[in-house]
């Protein structure tokens, strides 16, 4: 069987300047060949190092090393982009920068914590008479927001767990999902990741504003509510650089690729770097280029993770039919499977069985038991007096784009409603916690030019506190060019 050497006969080789044995594997396997081609660049920074007395040199973590190397150059050429870093005219200088910065991450990385732990922030009070699952915890990253059906994950070198016990992600962590299973969880500060039913995948690298993810198989979705972070998501060939809002399906000889909003970097075995901007459906197969397919940009399995706080209480949740239709009243779907929530203030879950409604009241003092509801109508949402926006199913078009434009579609109505959501919520609740917003109500208006960019207009006075954080959020929110400017309404709710 032709196996694949280790990272550590690879560097020893890389080290000797000698492939020795592994010539045949290294002719006949690209990612090996990658592999050793990077190592012999760590191995040449080590000597430098070494060169230097840098003491850490000889603590080094060879099974990291690989990840390092590639994820600081990484950095380093998105500082060029952005222009915090100026780019070298010639491409020898610009790689000698990425080695560079490569070179702190290769020599330092046993130093490094493996998720960094933020400062604390203040935990909320459990209900009277409830006790949750787990104590809040204070950190931001690596949290479990929602586990259903049963997901669990493998620590390195530790057993598998689920993550219906509260227990934090860690690098390294293998994920796993069955038929009913999913797991969301923080991989930053504002990024969380969703991983759906019957998928593999494995936390390569978790850093503050970098997470690697290998895709064996199934699909993971990225959800970026701010404007910092990213995911990258390495399947087969691919690896696809996220920086917004996407989902990432493994299929048969090809990876699908479904960009909400923000942009996405596609790179096929470290090569050419395509970059596509969302709303787009991409296809990435096995043999040749990506590729824009026609089709709506919208994800149907798409949660409201509004409730759901890294800094909030995880609750354990009672089992429920699993042929009921799970919502969060107020925030949409969730999986019939839900055992776990971790969230930052009172809810009600509500499960309706045939005609039958079951409601299920977590942090309000109750205890947590689904008790049915005869009469259906009085089981209709209400909405809590202060909540962050969010979407009526086709909200309101204030004015058609202009005669010569085209109207946007309703799939594309629901999918920028989707996206405005995702990045306004947050101002609206740090509006409210901070008692600048009291009795949110009215529209949120944005004015859209013709090739889809699109500026803060009116505002309702009950949300003028969170004007600044709106108008932020709002210059990465991109419409579907229709040929027409128009106002398009967001009501808050």
């Amino acid at each position: 069987m032709n196996t694949h050497p280790t990272h550590e006969e690879l560097f020893d080789a890389a080290a000797d300047g000698a492939i020795g044995p592994h010539r045949p594997h290294l002719d006949a396997c690209a990612d090996c060949r990658a592999a050793y081609a990077r190592l012999r660049a760590g191995a040449a920074l080590l000597d430098e190092a070494r060169a230097d007395d840098i003491d850490a040199a000889d603590d080094i973590d060879w099974g990291r090393i690989d990840g390092a190397i590639q994820a600081a150059a990484e950095r380093t050429a998105a500082d060029i982009r952005s222009g915090s870093l100026r780019a070298p005219t010639r491409w020898g200088a610009y790689a000698a920068v990425a080695l560079a910065a490569a070179a702190v991450g290769v020599v330092y990385v046993k130093s490094r914590p493996l998720v960094d732990t933020p400062s604390s922030v203040a935990a909320p009070t459990p209900a009277p008479g409830l006790t949750p699952l787990v104590a809040p915890t204070s950190t931001l990253e690596g949290a479990v927001l929602l586990a259903a059906g049963g997901a669990s994950q493998t620590p390195a070198g530790a057993a598998s767990v689920r993550f219906s016990g509260g227990v934090s992600v860690r690098e390294g962590a293998h994920v796993e999902t069955g038929a009913a299973g999913r797991a969301v969880f923080a991989v930053q500060r504002a990024v969380t990741l969703d991983v759906r039913a019957d998928s593999d995948a494995t936390l390569t690298a978790m850093r503050d504003a970098a997470t690697t993810v290998t895709l064996a198989r199934g699909e993971v979705a990225v959800d970026r509510a701010g404007d910092v972070g990213t995911v990258s998501v390495r399947t087969g060939r691919w690896s696809v650089a996220i920086e917004g809002d996407a989902t990432v399906r493994a299929e048969s000889q090809l990876v699908r690729v479904v960009v909400l909003a923000g942009r996405a970097t596609a790179t096929a075995n470290g090569g050419m770097r395509t970059s596509f901007t969302g709303p787009v459906v991409l296809e990435l197969p096995a043999m040749g280029d990506a590729r824009v397919v026609p089709g709506d940009a919208v994800d149907a399995l798409r949660l409201d993770l509004g409730l759901l706080r890294p800094d909030g209480t995880m609750w354990a949740l009672p089992a429920i039919d699993p042929a009921a239709t799970v919502t969060l009243r107020g925030h949409g779907a969730l999986p019939s499977s839900i055992e776990a929530l971790r969230l930052g203030g009172p809810a009600t879950l509500e499960a309706r069985i045939g005609r039958e409604v079951h409601t299920l009241e977590v942090g309000t003092g109750r205890v947590l038991e689904w008790r049915k509801t005869d009469d259906i109508a009085s089981a209709a949402p209400v909405a809590p007096r202060h909540v962050a926006p969010r979407a009526l199913p086709t909200p309101a078009v204030a004015a058609a784009p202009a005669p010569e434009g085209r109207d946007l579609t309703q799939p594309e109505i629901r999918a920028m409603s989707n996206t405005i959501r995702r990045r306004i919520s947050h101002c609206f609740v740090r509006c409210v916690e901070t008692n600048q917003c009291r009795e949110t109500h009215g529209v949120v208006v944005f004015n859209v030019s013709a090739d889809g960019a699109t500026a803060l207009g009116a505002i309702d006075p009950s949300v003028a506190a969170a004007r600044a954080c709106l108008a932020h959020q709002t210059q990465f929110v991109r419409f579907p060019a229709t040929g027409g400017s128009f106002p398009f309404q967001f009501p808050i709710r």
